[in-house]
């Protein structure tokens, strides 16, 4: 039986990880906006796809760095560290 190994970590760098960040804040403002009542759900929907295109610039910055993330099956973004990791693997053909 193998031991458990530690899933393998990769640095992101400031300026993407200032898109997970933005990607966070706006989230939370969508949040906030539902809840007003008179332009909330314009501003919600704005909010929303303001965080959509962080987060899908964020991973499109990701896999520019390390493309080999890519063919993995699950990963997964630490903000504390600043890193991305494995998962689970995709299993070969």
């Amino acid at each position: 039986m193998k031991p458990k190994q530690e899933p393998k970590k990769y640095m992101v760098p400031k300026d993407t990880q200032a898109l997970w960040n933005r990607y966070n804040a706006m989230s939370e403002l969508r949040e906030l906006y539902v809840k007003v009542r008179w332009f909330g759900y314009k501003l919600a929907v704005k909010a929303s796809e303001q965080a959509e295109d962080a987060r899908s610039e964020f991973w499109k910055q990701v896999y520019a760095l390390y493309p080999i993330l890519k063919k993995q099956h699950k990963i997964s973004y630490d903000q504390y560290a600043g890193s991305v990791k494995v998962l689970e693997e995709k299993a070969p053909l």
